[in-house]
């Protein structure tokens, strides 16, 4: 039978596991020993075992976090994310050659016999205003 609050006791001997059984690796996340996990604390605590989120939250404060384990979840979002990415930068070029086409398309040409300076409107000048 698991408890679901520690007592003092089985604090002590959790830590006491812990600390012999896993340690903070060169890139700050805790690490067990081959064949030491949560679970396994939680086993060996036999009679005053507590529940496993019982001894990850001892471990988070005495050793630290362990590292994420890839799931298959994580490489198939992975993968959809390149996918996105690539599909952005095609969108993007796509885009842009787009919008230099308009540019060029829908380019200001002033009237014949009018000097070429910005439209209308743009210069500050009325934009009904004539020559």
């Amino acid at each position: 039978m698991t408890k679901s609050v520690m007592d003092y006791t089985a604090i002590v001997e959790a830590g006491a596991l812990i600390k012999a059984h896993c340690r903070k690796d060169a890139s700050g996340f805790a690490v067990y020993e081959d064949g030491w996990s949560d679970e396994r604390v939680q086993q060996e605590l036999g009679a005053n075992a507590a529940s496993v989120a019982n001894i990850v939250g001892l471990r988070r404060k005495l050793i630290g976090n362990t590292r994420r384990t890839t799931t298959a979840t994580d490489a198939a979002q992975e993968k959809r994310i390149e996918e996105l990415e690539g599909r952005v930068a095609e969108l993007e070029t796509a885009m842009s050659g787009t919008m230099q086409w308009l540019q060029r398309r829908f380019q200001y040409q002033p009237p014949p016999g009018r000097p070429r300076s910005s439209p209308p409107g743009l210069n500050g000048t009325d934009a009904k205003a004539g020559p």
